[in-house]
Order: C-alpha cells, then sequence, then structure tokens
C-alpha cells in the first residue's frame, strides 16, 4: 500500500499501516498491536497532518519517516519502534516489551529461506509463527497433524493432495520435517492436538505406512510438551465439526494470538482477539468431547495392533 503525503487536517496516521500491511505474520500482530495504542488514545493523535515531515515528538529525520511511511524500509527496527510507543503514549511496560520483542524477531533469519520459493504465503507465515509459538492447540478432523507426520505419511498427504505447483513433493516434505523442530528444540512448544478417529483409521490398506505413522504418535505422546486426544465417531455435535484448525499463542501477550483455520483452496488468519478467544474456548469444548488422553493413547495402541 502507497501512502503520500497529505495536507488533509484529518489525514490518517500511517503508522499502523505500515506494521499491519506488511508480509510476515509478525509484523501484523505489531500493526494489530500499534492500532490498540493508537485508537485508543481518543486525543487527536490519530488523526494528525502528515506532510511528509515526522511528528517532532516521534524524533526521526525526515527520510527515514517518508521511508517508512512509503514502506520502503525492510521493517522499522527496535530503537525506531520505541520511539513510536513513546509517541503514541503506551505506557503499559509489558505490552510494550512484547511488541518490541515481536520487532526484534521480525527479520530474523531461519531455515525455511531456502525454501522460500517451494512454499505459498500461507506456509511461509505459519512456519514465522511456530517459530515464536509458546502454544499450539490444534484440531484435526481428517488427517494426522503436520508436526506429528512421518516423512512417508507426509508424502503421500501432500502428493494427494497437492493443487499449485510450486516445487517437488521431496521439497515440501522436507519443509514438514523441519517444522517438527518446534517439539523438541530448547524451550519447546507446548501442543495440544484433537485428531479425530477417521484420521487414524484412514489408509488402514497401507500398513507399511500407518504403522509407522501410528507408533510416531505413541512416541511423541511420551514428551511432556505434547498432549494428543482423539475424537471418537460416536461423538456428539461439537465445533470441530466446522473444519479444521490452529491456535497459537505467543509469549507476550494473548491478544497477540493468531489462528489458523485451514481450507482446500484457501486458508484464513484470524487475528482479531475476540475471535481468537472465541476459538480458544471451542478448542476447550472439543477436548471436552474428546476421549481423555490415556483413553486416547489405548486406542491409537489399539489401532496400530489391528493393522500390523
Amino acid at each position: 500500500m502507497e501512502i503520500t503525503p497529505s495536507a488533509d487536517p484529518l489525514a490518517v496516521d500511517p503508522w499502523p499501516a505500515y506494521f499491519a500491511d506488511r508480509g510476515l505474520p509478525s509484523a501484523r500482530r505489531i500493526g494489530a498491536g500499534v492500532e490498540g495504542v493508537v485508537y485508543g488514545l481518543g486525543d487527536g493523535r490519530v488523526a494528525k497532518v502528515w506532510s511528509g515531515r515526522p511528528p517532532a515528538g516521534l524524533a526521526l529525520t525526515r527520510q527515514v519517516y517518508a521511508d517508512i511511511a512509503r514502506h520502503q524500509l525492510p521493517f522499522a527496527t527496535p530503537e525506531i519502534f520505541d520511539r513510536l510507543l513513546d509517541y503514541y503514549g503506551c505506557e503499559d511496560e509489558d505490552f510494550r516489551a512484547g511488541l518490541i520483542a515481536i520487532t526484534k524477531d521480525g527479520s530474523k533469519r531461519g531455515w525455511w529461506l531456502s525454501y522460500r520459493d517451494v512454499i505459498n504465503a500461507t506456509a511461509n507465515d505459519l512456519i514465522l509463527l511456530e517459530a515464536d509459538a509458546s502454544t499450539y492447540k490444534t484440531y484435526e478432523p481428517s488427517f494426522i497433524p503436520g508436526l506429528f507426520q512421518t516423512p512417508e505419511y507426509a508424502r503421500i498427504v501432500i502428493d494427494r493432495l497437492r493443487i499449485r505447483s510450486g516445487g517437488t513433493v521431496e521439497d515440501l516434505v522436507q519443509v514438514r520435517m523441519a517444522r517438527q523442530s518446534i517439539l523438541t528444540r530448547q524451550n519447546p512448544v507446548q501442543l495440544w492436538a484433537v485428531i479425530h478417529e477417521a484420521a487414524l483409521c484412514s489408509n488402514a490398506n497401507r500398513p507399511d505406512i500407518m504403522v509407522p505413522q501410528l507408533d510416531r504418535l505413541l512416541t511423541l505422546s511420551r514428551l511432556s510438551n505434547v498432549n494428543i486426544q482423539v475424537m471418537p465417531i460416536g461423538a456428539a455435535v461439537h465445533p470441530g465439526m466446522s473444519g479444521a484448525f490452529a491456535l497459537m499463542g505467543f509469549p507476550q501477550r494473548h491478544d497477540l494470538d493468531v489462528v489458523l483455520a485451514e481450507g482446500l483452496l484457501s486458508s484464513l488468519w484470524v487475528e482479531d482477539p475476540a475471535d481468537v478467544e472465541l476459538y480458544r474456548a471451542k478448542f476447550q469444548e472439543i477436548t471436552a468431547e474428546a476421549l481423555p488422553v490415556d483413553s486416547s493413547l489405548d486406542f491409537i495402541t489399539a489401532q496400530r495392533d489391528k493393522i500390523k
């Protein structure tokens, strides 16, 4: 989005738009945070004149401010962002620290950069968010969640479901395997997954694929940071029937958490805090309807033994 100088006394402040319109999901989270600060002021600073000159209280050079407004900087530095929060009068120190932490992480390099030509924008966003997440709650009605998949299972799922070209199946399998490092890294993500029984019973005619996959679930379930529940076919109507989703939480603030609602052709990022809280409550309903953790592991073990 291109923002040009305006003499309109009601011109919209370009800063929230700058962050919210960036491609990185971390930047969109910053944008949401900035908007929360800005629109909570109610004292006129949100509708100030912007003539291409930085506000005096922001202590930025005219060139830097103009570059930011035109999105010509790859990402604002933590120092610049700290000045921005000072200008807007953000007094919540925890919130400030959280947003600045995201800013510091926004331009960090990761293993996924070598695959940026073979993954789509949603997958790129997901990988970046997973890398920062401290909690991960997911419901999957049809497949074993990607963070639990074996290479063989991932290969057949990717091959059958891939719609658009872009990289080889093997490239995408490697990406999926690399994502799983968040389960065993230092300070691993706390993952709670509910998997529908149908996902565990599919491909029963391929024990060469499903036995190792079910073994993988049982192995991961022994990790202290992983909980797995099974949603039985005979369960009552529950919110998970509307489709798969993943809710990622971050250590800074709950109001920066996000949800990915997945679809065949496209996926939806849910970032509004009220909507995210709705998903959080619905996930609790899903876990209440699913089998308890111990019973779920018994079910997975029985299914594995059945198809051996």
